[in-house]
């Protein structure tokens, strides 16, 4: 499996794989990050040494920011959008499709696709914020938003996509 990514990094201990990702300083997603988690995935996928996957970000602000807003230019270009959006559903896919078991360890900020990315995971870890509706987008990186389609009955998340506040795990629960 390539290690050569340059906006994920995989660990392996043991039957453990540690995702994190590594877009400095909100790990937005970007198509290069998209396009690394796909085939970190894929990898896992047949990897028969592991046995769970724990995807986080960085350092402690952030565990994925949503998309890079940067990158908004490019994807007015036509079709631009919409081969992102599936290359971001096929990775999410993965992700929710494994095989084994996923958690996300979300150790700070998860807004709009990188909500989005948590939601794909079997289990969330929120260490403090979980996500943040106030930005008035809600995620739609899958065809008929991941959050909204498969987890809505979570009260705590139902809190962060229906209000106009961050929510901190405590008034989640």
């Amino acid at each position: 499996m390539a290690t050569d990514w340059r906006m994920i990094r995989l660990e392996k201990d043991g039957p453990l794989a540690i995702v994190t990702l590594t877009n400095p300083p909100l790990h937005v997603l970007h198509p290069q990050m998209v396009a690394e988690l796909d085939t970190c995935f894929t990898g896992l996928a047949t990897d028969p040494d592991v046995v769970v996957a724990i995807v986080t970000g960085q350092g402690e602000r952030a565990f994925c920011a949503g998309f890079d807003i940067k990158e908004f230019p490019n994807i007015m270009a036509p079709g631009a959008a919409e081969r992102l959006t599936r290359a971001l559903h096929a990775s999410l896919g993965k992700i929710a499709h494994l095989g084994k078991p996923t958690i996300a360890a979300v150790n700070g900020l998860a807004l709009g696709g990188g909500l989005e990315l948590s939601m794909a995971c079997d289990i969330r870890i929120a260490r403090r914020v979980y996500g943040d509706a106030s930005a008035g987008v809600v995620t739609a990186a899958s065809k008929k938003g991941r959050v909204a389609k498969h987890r809505i009955n979570h009260q705590g998340s139902a809190l962060v996509i229906l209000a106009n506040f961050k929510s901190d795990l405590a008034r989640a629960l």
